[in-house]
């Protein structure tokens, strides 16, 4: 499939279930995912991980992409000053109308295809701007993520600087959508 060969409108979001969990950790132990994401987890971390964010007890909301009826990855977003740290961390503490959004395309045969462009830009324009109502959406991939970056700069994502985000100080790069602009 390339990006001339799927139909952007059959890309659809529904909120993650606890019966996901299990296509979750699959995809979190994919060499190609787990690269990105870590040493793939067990299926009790996946569990106590996303449990809490299916039941609203985080300000974390994670959804489940689909193709049609299938699903292809796993898409979440947050408010960014709902985690004062991060938002300190990448310099967006005052910016209260900030969401930050992470994703991962699961399934191998949807992986370099265009399809994470897609989803991410009807993710964005559906989910945070419209029913959110957020005014901009950042990203944050590792530099050396190349495939990813070209996605969310196709997605209308644009840099704005490497930092270290999290606690291992691994450099990531802010990447930035603001509402304005889509």
């Amino acid at each position: 499939m390339n990006s001339a060969s799927f139909d952007p409108a059959l890309i659809r979001f529904r909120p993650l279930a606890l019966a996901d969990l299990p296509l979750l950790h699959r995809w979190l132990n994919e060499p190609a995912v787990a690269r990105w994401y870590g040493t793939g987890p067990d299926y009790a971390t996946v569990e106590k991980k996303y449990a809490p964010r299916i039941a609203g007890e985080t300000p974390t909301a994670p959804f489940l992409m689909l193709y049609g009826n299938q699903p292809i990855g796993y898409i979440q977003t947050y408010r960014i000053a709902d985690y004062p740290a991060y938002a300190r961390s990448i310099g967006a503490a005052d910016d209260t109308g900030a969401w930050g959004i992470d994703m991962l395309i699961g399934e191998e045969a949807r992986r370099g295809r265009g399809l994470g462009a897609a989803a991410l830009r009807a993710f964005t324009q559906e989910v945070v701007f419209a029913q959110l109502g957020a005014t901009a959406c950042l990203i944050d991939p590792h530099p050396e993520n190349a495939v990813a970056i070209r996605a969310y700069q196709r997605a209308g994502y644009r840099f704005v600087r490497a930092i270290a985000a999290d606690d291992s100080g691994e450099p990531v790069w802010l990447m930035r959508l603001a509402r304005e602009a889509h």
